[in-house]
């Protein structure tokens, strides 16, 4: 069978196809930018994750001292032969707070108790156990009265029933290190 002019080549025509050698080439391009494409995908992945899980850390640490500060501040006044805020002898260094004495007649008062126990920061009233904080290492409270800061309350010399100037709270994280809050009562 004859070979048709057109598919004839000689020595002013080129080939119009694509050699084995430069496919081979092409899809090796292709492999490796798919390769690229797909290692950074996966590492953004990872740090969505990361970043997600950091951000839950922070959003439960927010909650945490907002809960604290919260407390502390509806601390009721101090009040003559009343107690308002004692710290446990414990090793954990349980704080209670009483609420609302002599603010409502005929309504009790609450007390909450702020300790720490088996890595968590926990909150208890009478009818529940709230954690709010996991992952703690120590939990440490400082007092500052009369212009000077005490790890006990009440400190040496004062009486019972009267109120700190502002209270620490000393959170040991071991993935954040050490966060402090100051809460101001007077």
């Amino acid at each position: 069978m004859p070979v048709s002019a057109s598919c004839r080549v000689g020595p002013g025509r080129r080939h119009a196809g694509v050699t084995l050698v430069e496919m081979l080439v092409a899809l090796a391009v292709f492999a490796m930018l798919g390769s690229l494409s797909y290692r950074a995908v996966a590492q953004m992945s990872a740090l969505d994750m990361r970043l997600r899980s950091d951000h839950a850390r922070w959003r439960d640490l927010e909650y945490a001292a907002h809960r604290i500060d919260e407390d502390l501040l509806r601390l009721a006044p101090a009040q003559q032969g009343i107690d308002t805020l004692r710290l446990g002898r414990t090793a954990r260094g349980a704080l209670q707070l009483l609420f609302g004495v002599g603010m409502t007649p005929g309504r009790p008062a609450a007390t909450v108790t702020l300790s720490f126990s088996d890595g968590r920061l926990l909150r208890s009233t009478a009818s529940a156990t709230e954690t709010l904080l996991d992952n703690v290492a120590r939990v440490d409270w400082r007092f500052l009265h009369a212009g000077t800061w005490s790890a006990q309350w009440p400190p040496a010399g004062a009486a019972g029933d009267t109120r700190p100037d502002a209270i620490e709270t000393r959170l040991h994280l071991p993935d954040l290190g050490l966060v402090t809050r100051v809460v101001a009562l007077q």
